[in-house]
């Protein structure tokens, strides 16, 4: 399981004072397609189309890929080799990034 933070302290289930621990990871780089109008700085993004992705699962990085047709289809995740991915059993934490952005893990 990995231990979530955000902004530096422990992320937590309010109603249950624990941290959450998720046994999947997966980062999702998708498109960015500029900025809404509002003036927010929150950046349009595109969840359909393909794109590459970032498991974490066991200890171990698997790098792949992503696909969603449309918006009603469900994204599915494949591994370098095409092969569909398995999550294991346990809660699923999709971190969806936008454009080129890095992403950097210990």
């Amino acid at each position: 399981m990995y231990l979530r933070q955000m902004g530096g302290l422990k992320h937590k289930d309010f109603g249950l004072d624990k941290q959450f621990t998720p046994s999947n990871v997966i980062i999702q780089k998708v498109p960015a397609e500029g900025y809404y109008e509002s003036g927010y700085g929150r950046i349009k993004i595109n969840l359909t189309g393909k794109g590459d992705m970032m498991l974490f699962q066991n200890g171990e990085l698997i790098s792949g890929t992503w696909e969603k047709d449309s918006r009603d289809d469900q994204t599915e995740f494949f591994d370098d080799e095409g092969d569909r991915i398995e999550l294991v059993a346990g809660q699923t934490w999709i971190e969806v990034v936008p454009g080129s952005r890095v992403v950097s893990y210990e």
